[in-house]
């Protein structure tokens, strides 16, 4: 785990420089130049440019990750393997922006009575997705090369400065709000352009014609087949690597969408039930609970590769050992971070405008999400690398019908405090489910005691912080000196404290080695 670590850190620190940036964005510049229908639109049009990214995809993001070994393992495949990624999704970009304009009216349909200003911004959905797709793109070629700390460092810092100077160029009224719009799409591809400068810095750029791979054999493939064969006395078909891939790829791509359903009807659906109000503000509260999901993305990005080769090599014993260190480092961080953010929830609300703490709740139902995440540790990556990966997608979608029953109920009986509620609970039966079949199909699973330890200390944290000393805040006349006092008070408690724990019994090896400078 040494490598993933050090690349973990390094991401890390890269997105929290972005955390930093972007709750500065958020937090300060949007609420005091922004409006909220405005912050409300932003977040509209990126999710819903998220969805068609990751529909055009088609599953080459996971697929890459799969299929990297085969790739590495033969010259001329390696050679072609950039190619034929950027190829691909932009086939399937087409494919689906197509069918997406085609019946443009019937999806803004749904949008016309509660929020009728994100018409005009539909279409801003297409190009973003094809930015976004090959951002995405580029990230999963260098993760499995196991460099993850630049490419996140272009996503999540140099991304979120141009945002920040768009927001202060549109309080200066230099530019207006479809324009802001407009470049903030575009800034996308620029990640994605400095992400392929950065891959032929490393030495790993080729870019030779991808027609090979479409006739390609699976060399391992075909000796498997073989050993069937004489075994079965009967010839099993080898499908070309393309095939495989694009086999792999559908059931990805089904299970996807169902993903997406669960990621992001709550974004879709507040806007259609409620208003784009209400979406800036769960927006903000959104950022809020999320910024726990920073660790886990770090050790997924970099530990999902080193899953796929343990598959491939039938490593089981690797697989476990991942599976159980990883739920234990992303436990020690999530928890320090809720406990971060929600004893500090009451004064971080307070230096905002007063409409903003009506997400209070969603913030908590949002971390709690995100930490229930980390403490199950990699189970998608784990399942969606193994042979089983297409049990992943009957789990998906049984989620993605539960997500869009919960939220239609939560957004209509309880706002958008029911839409995180829903979707928290949504996201724990989600893992469950999982958990329980991979301990079922290979006998491992992600608890090791020292994970409950680190639980029961968090909770013995969070308990004595309520008994810290704090100043009194007037309402009416806000101190943000004594406001930001009482931050600085508990979230030095728990640092110390937690940490202490967790350095005093030595809970992670990964910690402690790091800490020792091995």
């Amino acid at each position: 785990m040494g490598i993933v670590i050090r690349q973990s850190i390094k991401f890390s620190i890269a997105s929290y420089l972005g955390v930093l940036l972007g709750a500065f964005n958020i937090l300060v510049l949007s609420p005091r130049f922004l409006s909220v229908q405005e912050i409300g639109i932003i977040n509209f049009v990126e999710s819903l440019g998220l969805v068609l990214a990751n529909l055009s995809a088609f599953g080459i993001v996971q697929a890459t990750d799969k299929f990297s070994p085969i790739f590495k393992a033969d010259n001329q495949l390696y050679q072609r393997f950039l190619a034929f990624l950027v190829l691909y999704s932009f086939v399937g970009w087409v494919i689906c922006a197509s069918i997406f304009l085609i019946f443009l009216p019937f999806w803004q349909s749904f949008y016309t009575k509660t929020s009728p200003e994100t018409l005009a911004f539909f279409t801003y959905a297409v190009p973003y997705a094809l930015l976004l797709l090959w951002l995405l793109v580029i990230e999963s070629y260098t993760r499995v090369h196991l460099r993850i700390a630049i490419p996140n460092f272009f996503r999540e810092v140099l991304l979120r400065i141009g945002i920040v100077i768009l927001v202060i160029l549109f309080a200066k009224k230099i530019i207006g709000f479809e324009l802001l719009v407009g470049i903030r799409v575009s800034l996308y591809g620029l990640m994605a352009f400095f992400g392929f400068l950065y891959v032929l810095q490393l030495g790993i750029f080729f870019f030779k014609n991808p027609k090979i791979i479409f006739f390609y054999k699976n060399k391992i493939q075909e000796n498997q087949n073989q050993i069937n064969e004489k075994q079965e006395n009967e010839k099993p078909q080898n499908p070309s690597l393309f095939w495989e891939i694009m086999r792999y790829g559908a059931w990805i791509w089904i299970g996807g969408a169902g993903t997406l359903i669960i990621v992001k009807i709550d974004i879709l659906m507040i806007p259609a039930l409620l208003s784009t109000e209400a979406l800036g503000i769960y927006t903000i509260a959104y950022f809020i609970g999320s910024l726990l999901e920073v660790p886990r993305k770090a050790i997924s990005q970099i530990t999902t590769p080193l899953i796929s080769k343990a598959w491939s090599e039938n490593d089981l014993v690797q697989v476990k050992t991942l599976y159980q260190k990883s739920a234990l480092n992303q436990t020690i961080a999530g928890t320090l971070l809720f406990l971060g953010i929600w004893g500090n929830i009451d004064s971080l609300f307070l230096l905002m405008p007063e409409i903003f703490a009506q997400g209070k709740y969603v913030v908590f139902w949002i971390a709690l999400l995100r930490w229930l995440d980390m403490f199950f540790g990699i189970n998608s990556e784990l399942l969606l690398q193994s042979k089983h990966y297409r049990m992943n997608l009957f789990f998906i979608l049984a989620l993605a019908v539960v997500m869009l029953v919960s939220n239609y109920i939560g957004i209509i009986k309880m706002g958008i405090v029911g839409a995180g509620f829903a979707t928290c609970m949504s996201f724990l039966l989600f893992n469950i489910i999982k958990y329980l079949y991979i301990w079922q199909k290979f006998n491992i699973h992600a608890w090791q005691k020292e994970i409950f330890f680190v639980t029961g200390w968090g909770i013995l944290t969070y308990l004595l912080s309520l008994l810290l000393p704090t100043f009194e805040i007037n309402i009416l006349q806000k101190n943000t000196i004594h406001i930001l006092a009482n931050m600085l008070i508990n979230g030095a408690f728990v640092s110390v404290f937690f940490g202490f724990g967790v350095l005093f019994f030595g809970w992670s090896k990964d910690i402690m080695k790091i800490l020792n400078g091995k």
